[in-house]
C-alpha cells in the first residue's frame, strides 16, 4: 500500500477516492452555521459554494466585499484587462507601506503577549490559536511553498526575497507577485473560477454567538482576485469549524503558544475583519485615492 501510495497512480486514485467521499452541506446550511459541525471535515466531505463578499475572510482579516483593501483583489479589480503596469502599482505600494516589523505586529498583539511566538518567523502567521499544526512543521511548509512558488516564475530565491502577504520584498519578488496577479486575472477572465484537481479551494468557519464569518486557508491568490473580478460564489471544502467559547480547548492555546486573551483577540479581529494596525498606511492610501479615483502612487 505504501509503494502504491507513493506512486503517482498511487496519488491519482486516492485523488479520485477522495472526491468520492465528498458530500455537498445541505442548501440551508448557512442559516445556522452550527450544522456545519454534522459533516465531517476534509478529506471526506463538507463542500459546499460560499460568496467571498459574504462574510468572506483573506489573509490577516482582509475583507472581500465592495470596499475591500486586499491588494490582490484591488489589483484584479482595478486594473482592468489585466494591465500590468497598474498592478506593479498597486502591489508596490501596498510591500511599501505594509512592513510589520514581527510577528506580533502583524498580528496585532503586544509584544509582551505570548513570549513563544517571537521565536517564530513573521511568515508563520497561519499559526492562529485553533491550529493543530506542529509550529516548526508549518515554518517548513510555508518556506517549501515558497520556493515552489517563485521557482516557477523564474525566481530561485525563498523567503529572503520576502514573504507574498508583506514587505519589504526583492524586486524579484514583487515581480513574480505582478505575474501571478496577471496570469490569473486573465485565465479567470477567459475560463472563469477553474477548482484545481490537486488544490481544492479550502476554509474554515469561524462562530461566534450564532454569528459566522469564514476564512481561506489555501489559494491566497485565487480567491482575492476571483473575488476582485465579481465571482459571487466560489467551491469550497469546510476543513475545520472554530468556536469562540471553545477557546480553552483550542490546540495553541493548551500547548502554550498563546494565552486566552490573546487568543480571542486574534479570532476577533478576524471575526471583525479588522487589518492590524501596521496596515494603517495602506488603508489610508487606498482611502485617499479611492475619493480621488486616481491609482497612482
Amino acid at each position: 500500500m505504501k509503494v502504491l501510495m507513493n506512486s503517482w497512480f498511487g496519488q491519482h486514485v486516492a485523488r479520485r477516492l477522495i472526491k468520492r467521499k465528498r458530500r455537498h452541506l445541505p442548501s440551508d446550511h448557512l442559516a445556522d452555521p452550527r450544522l456545519v459541525s454534522y459533516y465531517p471535515p476534509a478529506p471526506g466531505g463538507g463542500c459546499t459554494v460560499l460568496a467571498p463578499a459574504q462574510s468572506g475572510r483573506a489573509f490577516n482579516a482582509f475583507a472581500l466585499d465592495a470596499n475591500s483593501f486586499h491588494p490582490w483583489f484591488l489589483a484584479a479589480s482595478i486594473a482592468e484587462g489585466g494591465d500590468r503596469a497598474v498592478t506593479r502599482k498597486i502591489l508596490k505600494a501596498y510591500y511599501s507601506l505594509v512592513q510589520p516589523k514581527s510577528l506580533h505586529d502583524w498580528l496585532d498583539i503586544p509584544e509582551d503577549a505570548c513570549p513563544a511566538l517571537a521565536e517564530l518567523p513573521i511568515y508563520a502567521w497561519m499559526m492562529l490559536p485553533w491550529s493543530a499544526r506542529n509550529p516548526q512543521e508549518l515554518v517548513k511548509g510555508v518556506e517549501d511553498a515558497q520556493l515552489r512558488e517563485n521557482r516557477r516564475y523564474g525566481l530561485n530565491e525563498g523567503m529572503l526575497a520576502g514573504a507574498k502577504a508583506f514587505g519589504p520584498v526583492s524586486d524579484g519578488k514583487l515581480r513574480v507577485e505582478v505575474d501571478r496577479i496577471t496570469t490569473l486575472v486573465a485565465s479567470i477572465r477567459r475560463r472563469g473560477f477553474r477548482q484545481e484537481q490537486t488544490d481544492v479551494l479550502r476554509a474554515m468557519f469561524l462562530l461566534s454567538d450564532g454569528e459566522w464569518r469564514w476564512l481561506a486557508v489555501n489559494a491566497m491568490h485565487r480567491v482575492p482576485v476571483a473575488a476582485g473580478l465579481g465571482v459571487d460564489h466560489l467551491p469550497v471544502e469546510v476543513v475545520a469549524v472554530v468556536r469562540r467559547d471553545e477557546v480553552d480547548i483550542w490546540p495553541q492555546v493548551t500547548a502554550g503558544l498563546y494565552d486566552r486573551d490573546t487568543a480571542l483577540g486574534v479570532f476577533d479581529r478576524l471575526f471583525e475583519g479588522r487589518a492590524p494596525k501596521c496596515a494603517a498606511p495602506w488603508l489610508d492610501w487606498v482611502d485617499r485615492l479611492r475619493a480621488a479615483s486616481i491609482w497612482e502612487i
